[in-house]
């Protein structure tokens, strides 16, 4: 039997809203194996459509936000290796009005006119001053995990941008702050302790429901490995032995531990030629919607809309939170992408594995739920995928 090493981190929640629509034109299959339609915002529109819902614009509009969210992910890894040690990081603000803030230490404005955008951006960008850059966090980040650890507290962690703070998550912030205390361990200036009725649980161990659906877990992308394998990925804590479909796979490789949640699947088949087709599509709880590109944890910003699509919440969407989320682990540093909205679940038992997406890019592969009674949901990003030497199927070559 595995090992499995048992990841925590604290959830917010995020609102489910299902809409009845019709779509004239997509980049989907409509559920098998016909041909895509050709409008290539297809999938956007129905991301579109979720949004327009939450933040109570029309879908024009937020088709046209959305849009923005790759320039802005491209803008937000420019700046951060190009004025790394003043930037206070980019998030982007969706109520009252669609804003993106950029965070710098000094010279905000000036800095950031340095930096050439579109003019879909014009008048969207506003700089704002915070105290210290996000590497200064990040480093107080990593000292505040270790200090707990170095007094066996269990504490998951998270940058907040908006805040220009690091907050450390515990069931016992007391019990902490007297270890803390009694050790002679003292946090860094930007860190809070914040109390939590729990830690986080990962989302696996329900039983098989049929269809695209796997033994205890969610399917993700369509992979390919450097040797020309292709495959399907998973969540690394689910299970070694998965079936889909009533097919049964057999597991190839597999990180879990650290930064990383995934393991990867091939299909055994009859001897007698490529009886299976991995392809890339992912089903949305609509149309099964075409990947034609991954976006790496660097490009992918605080405030951008994100959907999956799981067993057991089914088509959820949500802003990224935070891109340097911590759990607790008692084998050092790891770093997750937190997923939020406000008022219902994300992420429940079932859901791991899971493909997060944007428009037609993959995002990263679902991890779990969190604790203190909610449920963000956190994932992987999907570039960390290229530790077991895999990338995403993107076409259909």
């Amino acid at each position: 039997m595995r090992s499995r090493k048992t990841q925590a981190y604290l959830a917010v929640v995020a609102l489910v809203i299902t809409i009845p629509l019709v779509l004239a034109a997509g980049n989907y299959d409509g559920g098998g194996s016909g041909a895509e339609r050709s409008d290539p915002d297809g999938a956007m529109r129905l991301d579109a459509a979720s949004y327009a819902a939450d933040f109570g614009v029309s879908e024009e509009e937020a088709l046209r936000r959305l849009r923005l969210q790759g320039e802005i992910g491209q803008l937000d890894d420019r700046i951060a290796k190009g004025d790394g040690n003043t930037f206070g990081g980019l998030w982007i603000q969706h109520t009252p009005d669609f804003k993106v803030r950029v965070a710098f230490t000094e010279d905000g404005n000036s800095k950031l006119s340095e930096y050439d955008t579109s003019s879909g951006l014009e008048g969207e960008l506003e700089a704002v001053g915070v105290g210290v850059s996000v590497e200064a966090l990040l480093a107080a980040q990593a000292d505040a995990m270790a200090a707990a650890g170095r007094v066996s507290q269990a504490t998951e962690s998270d940058v907040i941008l908006v805040d220009n703070r690091v907050e450390l998550y515990t069931v016992d912030p007391e019990g902490l702050e007297r270890a803390l205390a009694e050790a002679g361990e003292v946090l860094p200036a930007n860190v809070v302790v914040r109390g939590v009725s729990a830690l986080s649980s990962v989302d696996h161990d329900l039983e098989i429901h049929g269809g695209e659906l796997m033994s205890d877990c969610t399917s993700g992308f369509s992979v390919q490995h450097s040797n020309g394998t292709k495959g399907i990925s998973t969540a690394g804590h689910c299970a070694y032995h998965q079936q889909m479909s009533g097919v049964s796979l057999r597991h190839e490789g597999e990180a879990d531990g650290g930064s990383y949640d995934v393991q990867w699947h091939t299909v055994d088949d009859d001897g007698e030629g490529d009886d299976h087709e991995f392809v890339n599509r992912v089903y949305d709880g609509t149309y099964h919607r075409l990947i034609t590109s991954a976006k790496s944890r660097s490009q992918q910003s605080v405030g951008e809309y994100v959907c999956k699509y799981g067993r057991a919440t089914l088509r959820t969407c949500g802003n990224i939170a935070s891109k340097n989320h911590q759990l607790y682990s008692p084998y050092g540093g790891n770093v997750w992408v937190r997923v939020h909205k406000d008022g219902v679940n994300l992420s429940s038992d079932g859901d791991s594995g899971s493909a997060w997406y944007g428009g037609n890019a993959a995002y990263g592969i679902h991890h779990g739920s969190g604790g203190d009674g909610n449920r963000d949901a956190v994932y992987m990003a999907i570039n960390y995928i290229d530790y077991l030497n895999l990338s995403v199927i993107t076409s259909s070559d």
